[in-house]
Protein backbone atom coordinates (compact mmCIF):
# COMPACT_ATOMS: atom_id res chain seq x y z
CA UNK A 1 0.00 0.00 0.00
CA UNK A 2 3.03 2.34 0.82
CA UNK A 3 4.33 1.89 -2.43
CA UNK A 4 0.76 2.37 -4.20
CA UNK A 5 0.88 5.47 -2.24
CA UNK A 6 4.12 6.78 -3.17
CA UNK A 7 3.07 5.96 -7.06
CA UNK A 8 0.26 8.46 -7.03
CA UNK A 9 1.88 10.98 -5.32
CA UNK A 10 4.27 10.59 -7.98
CA UNK A 11 1.61 10.49 -10.58
CA UNK A 12 -0.20 13.95 -8.83
CA UNK A 13 2.90 15.53 -9.48
CA UNK A 14 3.53 14.82 -13.30
CA UNK A 15 0.20 16.16 -13.56
CA UNK A 16 0.71 19.53 -11.41
CA UNK A 17 1.34 23.30 -12.49
CA UNK A 18 4.79 24.90 -11.30
CA UNK A 19 5.02 28.19 -10.35
CA UNK A 20 8.06 29.97 -11.88
CA UNK A 21 9.95 29.37 -8.16
CA UNK A 22 9.42 25.52 -8.65
CA UNK A 23 6.45 25.27 -6.67
CA UNK A 24 3.52 22.96 -7.06
CA UNK A 25 0.05 24.02 -7.65
CA UNK A 26 -2.33 21.23 -7.74
CA UNK A 27 -4.02 21.30 -11.10
CA UNK A 28 -7.86 19.30 -11.25
CA UNK A 29 -6.13 15.76 -12.73
CA UNK A 30 -3.18 16.18 -9.95
CA UNK A 31 -6.21 16.90 -7.08
CA UNK A 32 -7.27 13.45 -8.18
CA UNK A 33 -4.14 11.40 -7.89
CA UNK A 34 -3.01 13.03 -4.36
CA UNK A 35 -6.90 12.35 -3.44
CA UNK A 36 -6.10 8.21 -4.04
CA UNK A 37 -2.80 8.66 -2.25
CA UNK A 38 -4.64 10.22 0.48
CA UNK A 39 -7.05 7.33 0.85
CA UNK A 40 -4.59 4.35 0.26
CA UNK A 41 -2.45 6.28 2.84
CA UNK A 42 -5.23 6.39 5.49
CA UNK A 43 -5.72 2.88 5.34
CA UNK A 44 -2.20 1.88 5.59
CA UNK A 45 -1.75 3.76 8.15
CA UNK A 46 -4.52 2.27 9.94
CA UNK A 47 -3.17 -1.22 9.67
CA UNK A 48 0.23 0.07 10.26
CA UNK A 49 1.08 -1.56 13.59
CA UNK A 50 4.97 0.21 13.17
CA UNK A 51 5.11 3.80 12.34
CA UNK A 52 6.78 4.09 9.18
CA UNK A 53 8.50 7.17 8.10
CA UNK A 54 7.76 6.59 4.16
CA UNK A 55 4.04 6.40 4.73
CA UNK A 56 4.37 9.81 6.70
CA UNK A 57 6.20 11.36 4.15
CA UNK A 58 4.13 10.89 0.87
CA UNK A 59 0.83 11.35 3.17
CA UNK A 60 2.14 14.51 4.03
CA UNK A 61 3.02 16.16 0.77
CA UNK A 62 -0.56 14.68 -0.47
CA UNK A 63 -2.20 16.69 2.45
CA UNK A 64 0.19 19.55 1.51
CA UNK A 65 -0.99 19.30 -2.10
CA UNK A 66 -4.59 19.35 -1.54
CA UNK A 67 -4.00 22.32 0.99
CA UNK A 68 -5.34 20.43 4.15
CA UNK A 69 -2.52 22.02 6.17
CA UNK A 70 -4.11 20.96 9.53
CA UNK A 71 -3.74 17.43 8.54
CA UNK A 72 -0.32 17.49 7.52
CA UNK A 73 1.11 18.98 10.24
CA UNK A 74 -0.06 16.04 12.20
CA UNK A 75 1.75 14.00 9.76
CA UNK A 76 4.87 15.93 9.61
CA UNK A 77 4.96 16.11 13.20
CA UNK A 78 4.42 12.09 13.22
CA UNK A 79 7.74 12.23 10.66
CA UNK A 80 9.57 14.30 12.91
CA UNK A 81 8.65 12.17 15.87
CA UNK A 82 10.38 9.17 14.02
CA UNK A 83 13.49 10.78 12.33
CA UNK A 84 14.25 13.92 15.65
CA UNK A 85 17.60 14.40 14.45
CA UNK A 86 17.25 15.55 11.04
CA UNK A 87 16.57 18.94 10.65
CA UNK A 88 14.56 18.78 7.65
CA UNK A 89 11.47 17.70 9.41
CA UNK A 90 11.51 20.66 11.23
CA UNK A 91 11.48 22.51 7.64
CA UNK A 92 8.93 20.77 6.90
CA UNK A 93 7.04 21.32 9.96
CA UNK A 94 7.78 25.09 10.01
CA UNK A 95 6.40 25.47 5.74
CA UNK A 96 3.31 24.12 7.28
CA UNK A 97 2.85 26.33 10.03
CA UNK A 98 3.64 29.14 8.01
CA UNK A 99 0.85 27.91 5.46
CA UNK A 100 -1.81 28.03 8.37
CA UNK A 101 -0.43 31.59 9.51
CA UNK A 102 1.07 30.35 12.72
CA UNK A 103 4.45 32.71 12.25
CA UNK A 104 5.74 32.49 15.88
CA UNK A 105 5.40 28.42 15.97
CA UNK A 106 7.13 28.10 12.60
CA UNK A 107 10.15 30.54 14.14
CA UNK A 108 9.96 27.76 16.65
CA UNK A 109 10.30 24.70 15.06
CA UNK A 110 13.17 26.33 12.71
CA UNK A 111 14.89 27.43 15.71
CA UNK A 112 14.72 23.88 16.28
CA UNK A 113 16.19 22.78 13.38
CA UNK A 114 19.19 25.21 13.74
CA UNK A 115 20.05 23.50 17.22
CA UNK A 116 20.40 20.45 15.71
CA UNK A 117 22.56 21.87 12.90
CA UNK A 118 23.67 25.57 14.09
CA UNK A 119 25.31 26.66 10.49
CA UNK A 120 22.83 25.46 8.24
CA UNK A 121 22.48 28.76 5.85
CA UNK A 122 19.16 27.37 4.00
CA UNK A 123 17.09 27.87 7.82
CA UNK A 124 18.51 30.47 8.77
CA UNK A 125 17.33 31.92 5.27
CA UNK A 126 13.63 31.12 6.24
CA UNK A 127 14.19 32.07 9.82
CA UNK A 128 14.76 35.19 8.60
CA UNK A 129 11.51 35.13 6.24
CA UNK A 130 9.37 33.92 9.21
CA UNK A 131 10.11 36.52 11.20
CA UNK A 132 9.90 39.58 8.99
CA UNK A 133 6.44 37.99 8.41
CA UNK A 134 5.57 37.96 12.07
CA UNK A 135 7.06 41.60 12.64
CA UNK A 136 7.86 43.33 8.85
CA UNK A 137 9.12 46.17 11.23
CA UNK A 138 11.09 44.16 13.87
CA UNK A 139 14.65 44.25 14.94
CA UNK A 140 15.01 40.15 15.61
CA UNK A 141 17.12 40.17 13.04
CA UNK A 142 20.23 42.19 12.94
CA UNK A 143 22.46 42.75 9.71
CA UNK A 144 26.37 42.75 10.30
CA UNK A 145 28.86 44.98 8.22
CA UNK A 146 29.24 42.07 6.04
CA UNK A 147 25.48 42.22 4.93
CA UNK A 148 25.94 38.92 6.67
CA UNK A 149 22.41 38.19 8.84
CA UNK A 150 22.43 37.02 12.48
CA UNK A 151 19.42 36.72 15.05
CA UNK A 152 19.76 39.01 17.92
CA UNK A 153 19.99 36.42 20.97
CA UNK A 154 19.15 39.43 23.07
CA UNK A 155 15.40 40.29 21.63
CA UNK A 156 12.79 39.39 24.09
CA UNK A 157 11.06 37.29 20.93
CA UNK A 158 13.75 35.69 19.62
CA UNK A 159 14.77 34.46 23.06
CA UNK A 160 11.27 33.16 24.29
CA UNK A 161 11.41 31.37 20.66
CA UNK A 162 14.45 29.90 21.62
CA UNK A 163 13.53 28.44 24.62
CA UNK A 164 10.64 27.36 23.53
CA UNK A 165 12.14 25.62 20.75
CA UNK A 166 14.52 23.61 23.74
CA UNK A 167 11.48 22.62 25.90
CA UNK A 168 10.00 21.16 22.49
CA UNK A 169 13.00 19.21 21.38
CA UNK A 170 13.52 18.15 24.71
CA UNK A 171 9.77 16.90 24.64
CA UNK A 172 10.30 15.42 21.21
CA UNK A 173 14.02 13.42 22.22
CA UNK A 174 11.34 12.30 24.94
CA UNK A 175 8.78 10.80 23.14
CA UNK A 176 11.57 9.43 20.10
CA UNK A 177 12.78 7.53 23.41
CA UNK A 178 16.08 9.25 23.12
CA UNK A 179 16.83 9.91 26.97
CA UNK A 180 20.58 10.82 26.11
CA UNK A 181 19.74 13.60 23.48
CA UNK A 182 16.78 14.94 25.78
CA UNK A 183 19.37 15.36 28.63
CA UNK A 184 21.89 16.72 26.23
CA UNK A 185 19.30 19.07 24.99
CA UNK A 186 18.36 20.61 28.28
CA UNK A 187 21.79 21.04 29.69
CA UNK A 188 22.53 22.92 26.03
CA UNK A 189 19.26 25.13 26.62
CA UNK A 190 19.85 25.16 30.17
CA UNK A 191 22.82 27.66 29.31
CA UNK A 192 20.04 29.84 27.38
CA UNK A 193 16.54 29.14 29.30
CA UNK A 194 15.70 27.55 32.55
CA UNK A 195 15.84 23.94 31.46
CA UNK A 196 15.44 22.03 34.32
CA UNK A 197 15.62 17.85 34.65
CA UNK A 198 11.70 16.43 35.41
Amino acid sequence: MIDVGSYYVIKGDTLAARTPEGDVVATEPARAWYGRCVDVLERARALDHEPDLELYNNLSLAYVRLGRFDQALGTYQQARRLDPHNPSRYVDVSAVLCNLGRWEEAAVALLEALAIRPDDPGVMGRLVEVYHRLDPAGSEVAREGSGRLRLDGNHSVVRRNRCAAYRELVEIYTQAGEPEAAAETRRQGGTICALTAP
